[in-house]
């Protein structure tokens, strides 16, 4: 299960969006690194909705990362020399 850091949520009658920033078990928690993803939800809960987008979501680039997050310390980012 990936720690999840952070969430938007975009809500359609049909669709809910959601872009996710999250530690996972491919990272080393101690150093903080963390990568953000989009992807649609299945509509269970937002905890739920979350796991799902960090484990079957598209990767961000850095860059629109730090829009969405912020707060986040980018140098941190995954892939932040993408």
């Amino acid at each position: 299960m990936r720690q999840i850091l952070a969430s938007h949520w975009f809500y359609d009658i049909r669709a809910y969006i959601g872009v996710v920033a999250a530690r996972t078990g491919m990272h080393d928690p101690e150093k903080g690194e963390w990568m953000a993803y989009i992807g649609q939800g299945l509509g269970n809960s937002q905890e739920a909705d979350s796991q799902h987008i960090a484990d079957y979501g598209q990767k961000l680039q850095p860059r629109i990362a730090a829009a969405f997050f912020p707060h986040l310390d980018i140098s941190k980012y995954k892939g932040a020399g993408e």
